[in-house]
């Protein structure tokens, strides 16, 4: 068939035309892939315990929120800088309230010198100045048997501005021969 000699946009879609015309003339046998029913239902599993995982962080962040919201929240962090020092227990209490305690395993007193922080406690207090009472037994790992623990008392103070407040107790040396003993320090923000 011939054709007038067409301008070269007429003649692309005109061939593009005659392309698709063939191409539906003569239909290609493509081959449709087959997916497995257990392939599909694990891939179907698989998706919903992605999506229930996220749906638990979500709501587990918007449950913090509501519980510890940014004008009372406080967390208390607690460290262990001396090597060799084994914390045994810490209790600690915020403005003569309840105390918390945690005991520790050898395995944790380890890690804890190895991870430098652990977060001990998150609670609500209101803005201003709070008192706080900590009590810590730890034993050196290479101590004789039967030796006493060694025990540290603080009572300190810290200062609870309008944002969250982040403390820390650490078990530390001032010099190398001193004793260990409990510090606290305010993580203040840079503005």
């Amino acid at each position: 068939m011939n054709l007038p000699n067409p301008n070269p946009v007429r003649r692309v879609l005109l061939t593009m035309l005659l392309a698709a015309s063939a191409a539906h003339a003569a239909p290609q046998s493509i081959p449709i892939p087959t997916v497995d029913p257990a392939q599909q239902l694990d891939q179907n599993l698989q998706n919903l315990k992605e999506e229930a995982i996220n749906i638990k962080a979500e709501l587990q962040t918007t449950e913090q929120t509501l519980l510890y919201p940014d004008l009372t929240r406080v967390i208390i962090y607690f460290g262990v800088p001396v090597s060799g020092l084994l914390v045994q227990s810490i209790t600690v209490s915020v403005d003569g309230g309840k105390p918390f305690e945690y005991k520790y395993i050898n395995a944790e007193s380890i890690a804890l010198q190895r991870r430098g922080i652990q977060p001990l406690v998150k609670l609500n207090a209101g803005p201003g100045k709070h008192q706080i009472r900590a009590d810590v037994v730890a034993q050196f790992a290479d101590a004789q048997a039967g030796a006493p623990p060694l025990t540290d008392h603080l009572e300190a103070s810290f200062t609870k501005a309008r944002e969250p407040a982040n403390v820390e107790l650490s078990l530390s040396r001032r010099s190398v021969v001193a004793r260990p003993a409990l510090e606290l320090h305010e993580w203040v923000a840079s503005k």
